[in-house]
């Protein structure tokens, strides 16, 4: 950041570099100040730390840092300070939007008390070599309401939870592509009592 020196990467125990603010700002502004925040971010990832880029206030700055493989971000686009009561509000409100993924409405009309639903999460890192094959496996992924959950300069690791079907065919989409790695487990979506429908 604007307050660190180099030498300090050597000397400390470091696992995560935080981008300042400043070099946000600037890397929209003009070519230079793209240049070193794309140099920090492949610099920080060949050394095997993670990169959090602060001050992220606009959609065109987030697309960016993903695009050259910041992984992580904050900043009022993704929200501003709260009071502990909307902060929780907020945290549950994105649980419900990950267990939507698990199901629809006719999954629930058709359980039966007792019974559950199951999908199956996967964990897919595909290889990409240039800008382009990073945009088409993300837009990809966007399609098939995947969550990139790393988007590194030589990959990305894509989180995609659904039935078995349409987890082959996102496989089958992406044919042409090298998957580095593949991980898939079932997981339990909701279960039915007598009065209520559960998620688990």
């Amino acid at each position: 950041t604007g307050y660190s020196a180099f030498s300090y990467l050597r000397k400390l125990p470091v696992e995560t570099i935080k981008i300042d603010k400043s070099f946000v700002d600037a890397m929209m502004k003009d070519e230079t100040g793209n240049i070193i925040v794309e140099s920090i971010v492949d610099m920080v990832n060949r050394l095997g730390y993670k990169t959090i880029a602060e001050g992220v206030e606009h959609q065109e700055q987030l697309d960016y840092l993903r695009e050259i493989g910041c992984e992580y971000v904050q900043g009022y686009l993704m929200g501003r300070p709260m009071p502990r009561q909307q902060l929780e509000e907020l945290l549950e409100e994105q649980i419900e939007k990950q267990v939507a993924k698990l199901v629809d409405v006719r999954d629930i009309k058709e359980l039966k008390p007792g019974e559950s639903v199951y999908r199956e999460l996967a964990l897919i890192k595909v290889r990409v070599t240039s800008a382009r094959d990073r945009m088409d496996v993300l837009a990809v992924a966007n399609a098939y309401r995947a969550d990139p959950v790393d988007v590194s300069p030589g990959s990305i690791t894509i989180e995609l939870i659904g039935d078995q079907e349409k987890i082959d065919a996102f496989i089958a989409v992406l044919d042409g592509y090298e998957i580095l790695e593949l991980a898939r487990t079932g997981i339990a979506g909701l279960s039915r009592g007598i009065e209520n429908v559960t998620y688990l």
